[in-house]
């Protein structure tokens, strides 16, 4: 049997790398001379007594727009509201706010969660909120909508949330206490029925500010609405749990040098796997790719050993980095088995403040 190398050293791929996905682009302007448009007013101003109706026909406007940074995502000002953070919709056109939520969520005890960055949920959903507000790829993701019955907590489809309604803001954040870890909270999409005040959202987005939870402001699709599942969930991907397979052939060996060479195209390259899977799998995380080195120093098996972070597409797209490797022939003419520890980690941000007073701009 032959010894498997663990190389010691975690190997800290694309710490600060991975960027979101582009929107897709935009078709350019019809042939023949055309006068140049006035740029249409922001529309980020919102009235005291606006709706939550209206945040999102605002957001719908300003998606794709470049604006300057801003204090937080909901500002609360002396004429009203102003709309900050980046706006991307992870559907478009942005549907309309619903009118009625309570009669839904009756039936529904998993939603299916998007962002820029892909899906919280497995697909048997009956319920997707569709995120308009940029935010950092997470691990875990929650629900909280407001409707004229008090605060609804779902989790995304494939989680053990425990469904619950008619909350007041107390038991809502108790229930996200109870949801986060010591080192991490899942992200808070935040949803309304179309009539809600909009003084209601921006007094939960308050509370959730203090406990400094990352939210994303999101609208729901219609009941039942299908939606496609990523390509990364019909990845195939090659585990070895137990280990790789057994082999008779002789055991080589090459030095700390030849090995830190033949692995650095996949520091190079598998940053860029973080953007093939799903929003919990972009988040990055640990994983343990092993792999056998041949006697012409081609790699001929390599496998996950173990992972963190469940997601086909970026497992795959590892695993192929990995069989390109090239090394240097093994000594004795034999073959060499390694287990390399990597910690894939998405680029760093602060999470943004939900809401804030002031402007909201700087």
């Amino acid at each position: 049997m032959l010894r498997t190398l663990r190389v010691l050293t975690l190997l800290c791929l694309g710490c600060g790398a991975a960027q979101a996905p582009t929107s897709p682009p935009v078709s350019g302007p019809p042939s023949g001379p055309v006068r140049a448009a006035e740029p249409a007013p922001p529309n980020d101003r919102l009235r005291p007594e606006a709706s939550f109706a209206e945040l999102v026909h605002s957001a719908g406007q300003l998606d794709g727009r470049a604006r300057p940074p801003a204090a937080c995502l909901l500002a609360r000002t002396a004429s009203g509201f102003v709309l900050g953070g980046e706006v991307a919709a992870a559907v478009r056109p942005l549907p309309p706010a619903p009118d009625e939520l309570d009669e839904v969520l009756k039936s529904v005890e998993r939603v299916e969660l998007l962002s820029a960055w892909g899906r919280h949920g497995d697909g048997n959903g009956k319920l997707a909120l569709v995120g308009f507000t940029a935010s950092a790829p997470a691990r875990s993701a929650v629900a909280l909508i407001l409707t004229d019955q008090g605060l609804s907590l779902r989790g995304a489809s494939g989680s053990a949330v425990t469904p619950r309604d008619g909350l007041d803001r107390n038991a809502a954040l108790a229930a996200l206490a109870a949801l986060s870890s010591r080192d991490t909270a899942p992200t808070i999409f935040v949803s309304a029925e179309a009539s809600t005040p909009l003084r209601d959202v921006y007094a939960l987005l308050e509370v959730l500010t203090l406990r400094g939870l990352e939210v994303v402001l999101s609208v729901s699709l219609a009941t039942n609405t299908t939606l496609p599942l990523p390509a990364s969930a019909t990845a195939q991907v090659s585990r070895c749990e137990d280990g790789l397979s057994a082999t008779d052939a002789p055991e080589g060996s090459l030095s700390s040098s030849d090995i830190l060479a033949g692995i650095a195209p996949l520091k190079e390259s598998a940053p860029d796997c973080l953007l093939r899977g799903d929003a919990r799998g972009a988040a990055g995380g640990r994983l343990t790719v092993s792999f056998r080195v041949a006697a012409n120093g081609r790699v001929q098996e390599a496998c996950i050993a173990h992972d963190e972070l469940g997601d086909p597409g970026v497992l795959a797209c590892v695993i192929d980095i990995a069989r390109a490797l090239s090394f240097a022939p093994p000594s004795a003419g034999g073959v060499l088995d390694i287990e390399l520890p990597i910690v894939l980690r998405a680029s760093s941000r602060a999470v943004q403040r939900a809401a804030c007073a002031g402007s909201g701009t700087p």
